[in-house]
């Protein structure tokens, strides 16, 4: 009997081909050989050698699908952690097949891995996915990281980049969940955090303000952070007074929420955040001083080029580029 998945005798405009001219239509000796390893190997795999798993063709989608529950668990975890990160630090790799096919594993540490390795996810697949587990998957944790990879969603909502129905359901549900009161803190943080790219919305205005009046101290931090997020004129007293917080985190987040104001009123608290006790919490100072630009922050940030400490000169010339373009080129008012 043939092969249902092999092309016999199709003309060459007819294959599934990679960019390379290779037969994409049919699993390759290499790709069923690593995932051999994958299944029975007695040793972890090195990381390059789990790159074969990069944008798979329809084929290896299934062929994944049917060995993947034969990987050990813990090696299954490990295989989707690991390769979220290699995405993160090399644009060249799509897991997004991997990922999608490991949201839906048995075991939650998988899943929670998987839905973060989606976080900058551009599929329909991807979005229907992250809403069905943070709605209803069983572990708070998968929850929690669904609600913060939807988040990349919602700012392209925001930018006209998803469709009228897929914008809907994305904000209903990450209402829905941020409005269950029996949802893990950690849960409603993160879906609060995640829906406030969605501006002009009253529903979402009252939600970041019930957040910011929690008892919770966390809430009120992903309140500010929220606030950034939402970019309206109405959060902007709210941020200038947490940015003298006692707290640590609210001031981080204070400092983050103000460059994503943009507003030029915040620039002499951002630079006085400079001389902050804590490292994370300057160097949010120095990078929303380089999103909100003009001669002041400017004139701040080459002073810090000269840091001694490594991270804030870096941060510093990071900061000095977005400046740049957030003034525009000479004579650009």
């Amino acid at each position: 009997m043939r092969n249902p998945d092999v092309k016999y005798n199709l003309p060459i405009s007819q294959l599934d081909l990679s960019a390379d001219g290779e037969d994409r239509s049919v699993l390759t000796p290499r790709f069923v050989t690593y995932l051999e390893r994958l299944v029975s190997g007695s040793e972890q795999p090195a990381i390059r050698e789990l790159t074969f798993l990069s944008d798979l063709s329809a084929v290896e989608r299934r062929e994944l699908a049917a060995r993947w529950s034969q990987i050990p668990v813990e090696r299954r975890h490990r295989i989707v952690s690991n390769l979220a990160q290699l995405a993160e630090d090399n644009v060249e790799y799509d897991f997004d097949n991997l990922c999608l096919q490991a949201i839906d594993d048995s075991d939650a540490a998988v899943r929670k891995s998987a839905a973060d390795g989606l976080w900058e996810s551009e599929r329909s697949s991807a979005l229907n996915s992250l809403l069905d587990h943070v709605a209803t998957d069983p572990s708070p944790e998968v929850r929690a990281a669904a609600a913060l990879s939807l988040g990349h969603f919602a700012y392209r909502a925001e930018i006209g980049k998803l469709r009228p129905y897929q914008q809907q359901r994305l904000r209903d549900t990450l209402l829905a969940v941020y409005n269950d009161a029996s949802q893990p803190i950690e849960v409603r943080r993160r879906a609060i955090e995640a829906v406030a790219y969605l501006s002009d919305d009253e529903s979402i205005f009252a939600a970041i303000g019930d957040a910011y009046r929690s008892d919770e101290a966390q809430m009120q931090a992903s309140a500010v952070h929220a606030m950034g997020r939402n970019m309206d004129a109405r959060w902007l007293d709210t941020v200038l007074a947490e940015m003298d917080s006692r707290s640590v985190e609210m001031r981080y987040e204070a400092a983050r929420a103000a460059g994503e104001l943009n507003d030029r009123r915040v620039v002499p608290q951002l630079m006085g955040l400079l001389g902050d006790r804590d490292t994370e919490v300057n160097l949010a100072a120095i990078w929303s001083l380089g999103q909100i630009g003009g001669a002041a922050a400017t004139g701040a940030l080459k002073r810090l080029t000269q840091s001694e400490d490594k991270a804030i000169s870096d941060a510093a010339q990071d900061a000095l580029a977005e400046a740049g373009l957030a003034d525009g080129p000479p004579g650009v008012l």
